[in-house]
């Protein structure tokens, strides 16, 4: 009978070990394509949440809310603008009801170019798109590349950083608007579980 080699025994088990080490973090490290898959979670969404945070030097933090729920939009009221729901009866007819002073203001039918859908909005086409980043364990989050552009209301940003929850994501960058830096969180939630109730007029 082979006699029983302890230095041999603990080598191999340290080796596998190791191997179970990488192999685990290699499932559990982010990979790019988990970006394509939320985009595909937001394109079969019925219904969703999305909060934008700006801060803004000399003007403090500015907040909006807009929410999506199968034909219905909300936009809150942000910087002037009232706060809005759009009731979307084909891809090209809808009803605005719009807040006033007075109460909710109903307006339409209108003839527009619309969707019915959360995936009709293309507002998130550059924010979605993996190609444009890299995985950083340093920032435990998805970074921007530095040769790429991504834009989002007309806004370019200089950084970008994404963290992906399982029904929900954070973006969280830098742009620079007339001059001023401005650090700017788009947190998109409640996939599914949104509902927009209409305004009684």
């Amino acid at each position: 009978m082979k006699k029983f080699n302890k230095k041999s025994f603990i080598t191999l088990c340290a080796v596998a070990l190791m191997a179970c080490v990488c192999v685990f973090t290699a499932a559990c490290t982010p990979d790019v394509d988990d970006i394509t898959e939320f985009a595909e979670k937001i394109e079969n969404a019925d219904s969703m949440e999305v909060v934008v945070t700006m801060s803004v030097p000399m003007m403090g933090d500015v907040e909006y809310t807009v929410k999506y729920d199968d034909n219905k939009t909300y936009s809150s009221a942000v910087m002037g603008s009232p706060a809005q729901f759009v009731e979307y009866v084909t891809d090209e007819l809808y009803y605005t009801y719009t807040e006033s002073a007075n109460g909710w203001v109903k307006e339409g039918p209108i003839r527009g170019s619309g969707g019915t859908e959360v995936s009709s909005s293309d507002e998130f086409t550059d924010l979605f798109n993996a190609m444009n980043y890299e995985y950083s364990s340093d920032d435990k989050a998805f970074v921007k590349k530095d040769n790429v552009s991504i834009g989002f209301e007309d806004m370019l940003f200089d950084s970008l950083e994404l963290v992906l929850e399982n029904n929900s994501c954070v973006f969280t960058g830098y742009t620079t608007i007339e001059g001023m830096i401005c650090e700017i969180s788009i947190e998109i939630k409640n996939l599914n579980s949104t509902e927009i109730e209409l305004p009684e007029v």
